[in-house]
């Protein structure tokens, strides 16, 4: 079952480095730097940056290359981000390119006063989006583009800013914090630095400054790391492959085994950490603040198939999640002929999302080398991918077939952890059902919830970093 619950490579990796980047702009002016990429002490990586001057103001050109291990399979996933700045350091054009697992993905993004202009280009077609941008926002392509146009500023001072996301297609509010001057040790060496704090809903990262401004090392989750390196070194062999695996890395580990996960139907657990006050309050799940941390009550709606309505009597319910939206594209006759062909003459709204899952189970291969976004037709042209694929692809048929359902992501038990997962929700008119279609379309009490929605929500994923989880019973 483990080698079908995949890890979200490239979006883990999007969010945390979201900070990271224009931290150097004023040392690499006109010039290329590289940055070494650790995940626990090892490299899995670089980072090249090179900024210039262009149509009287700068463009700056990242280059992002991850070589890791992700459940015991090897992945490469690059990633390059173009933009254009003006004279006054407003962003004004974005480009990014991601490819992974031999498919690419293309976001171009023309700031405007009030919208953003996106147009995502895949193997399957384009699609476009107007973002509305907030009253008075300043746009950033990285977060730290902020803080090196206020300057160092005053310790435990804020500034805050909207940035953008392509994967998400969507403007995600960060602050970056002062925090002032401290000892950083790197590489047994320790040193006085200025520190500066980005706090992104995905993930926060540190980045430490010397009195120059020149980077020093950042840090993020899981034991990530950049760090100053030379351009041989970041380039290194290509026979390399390192050994450490992004999903155990990141995963989890509760106090004790969490022994016949699949079959549970509650359970409960309290969870102690930065994000714990985040997770969703539901049906499924209930979330209670317990000094400090939370009491999280996992309690999955199972009904019988008798308390499901009609397909048809599921019409205008739900609608936000019933019509087609990024990425899913319910309203094609690829996908309602198909849906058809998979329900049949099955009128029961909860057998009928059950086949559904089935079906995605039975076609799909897993593909853990496949780290870029992508829309429902390209996971159906293709049949293979990772956990939130199978979710996309789930979730599309659904709706094609009158199903209201929605993306949901967070954390599945499996061997000896929480690891990152996705999976979907199905309105049958008395509830909203959970279908795991890793899973056959079954589904356990071995689930956390982070967010759910349409992909421009489900996809704005927090992390569990520094979170402990104790089982309390089962």
């Amino acid at each position: 079952m483990l080698s079908r619950r995949r890890f979200w490579g490239q979006r883990l990796w999007r969010a945390v480095f979201a900070g990271l980047v224009l931290a150097v702009f004023g040392q690499i002016w006109g010039s290329q730097s590289f940055f070494g990429i650790y995940l626990q002490g090892e490299k899995i990586g670089y980072m090249s940056i090179a900024s210039s001057p262009a149509q009287g103001g700068t463009r700056t050109v990242v280059v992002t290359r991850i070589h890791a291990l992700l459940l015991g399979t090897e992945t490469k996933i690059d990633m390059t981000s173009d933009s254009l700045a003006d004279s006054a350091g407003r962003i004004k054009q974005m480009g990014f390119t991601m490819t992974s697992g031999g498919r690419t993905q293309k976001v171009d993004a023309v700031v405007g006063k009030d919208e953003i202009a996106v147009t995502r280009s895949t193997e399957t077609g384009t699609e476009k989006k107007r973002l509305p941008v907030p009253k008075g926002a300043e746009i950033v392509d990285d977060p730290t583009v902020a803080a090196l146009r206020a300057g160092m500023g005053k310790a435990n001072t804020k500034i805050t800013f909207y940035a953008f996301d392509p994967v998400a297609l969507s403007l995600l509010k960060n602050d970056l914090i002062f925090k002032g001057e401290t000892n950083v040790t790197v590489d047994k060496k320790t040193q006085k630095a200025m520190w500066v704090q980005v706090v992104d809903p995905r993930a926060s990262s540190d980045i430490y400054l010397s009195s120059s401004g020149e980077v020093v090392v950042m840090r993020s989750v899981f034991g990530m790391e950049m760090r100053p390196i030379s351009r041989k070194d970041a380039l290194g062999s290509n026979d390399y492959v390192p050994s450490v695996d992004i999903a155990s890395a990141s995963r989890v580990v509760p106090d004790e085994p969490i022994e016949n996960a699949r079959s549970l139907k509650r359970l409960k657990l309290r969870l102690e950490g930065p994000v714990s006050s985040r997770l969703i309050s539901d049906a499924n799940q209930t979330v209670t603040p317990n000094d400090g941390g939370v009491i999280l009550e996992i309690h999955p709606a199972m009904p019988p198939a008798a308390e499901a309505w009609k397909i048809e009597d599921l019409k205008g319910k739900e609608t936000q999640f019933a019509s087609p939206a990024d990425l899913i594209p319910s309203d094609s006759a690829t996908f309602r002929n198909l849906a058809k062909q998979i329900v049949g003459s099955e009128t029961n709204s909860l057998i009928a999302a059950k086949k559904i899952a089935e079906y995605v189970y039975k076609v799909m291969k897993p593909n853990a080398s496949i780290g870029v976004i992508r829309d429902a037709a390209e996971i159906l042209k293709t049949k293979e991918g990772v956990c939130r694929d199978y979710a996309m692809l789930t979730c599309t048929l659904m709706r094609a077939a009158g199903i209201p359902s929605k993306l949901a992501t967070g954390a599945v038990y499996a061997n000896d952890g929480f690891y990152y997962h996705a999976w979907v929700e199905a309105f049958i008119g008395s509830c909203w059902v959970p279908l795991d279609a890793t899973m056959n379309g079954g589904f356990d009490a071995a689930h956390i919830k982070f967010v759910e929605g349409n992909p421009d929500s489900a996809l704005v994923v927090f992390t569990l970093d520094g979170v402990k989880i104790k089982v309390l019973s089962k």
